[in-house]
């Protein structure tokens, strides 16, 4: 969970639209 937090931190301070597109895809893949 820490680690997935300091990834989605960074996105955020780089590009917002960068979070919901990796976390779409990663959700999709274990409800898959």
């Amino acid at each position: 969970a820490i680690c997935n937090a300091i990834e989605i931190d960074l996105l955020q301070m780089n590009d917002e639209t960068e979070i919901p597109a990796k976390i779409l895809p990663d959700r999709h893949y274990q409800l898959t």
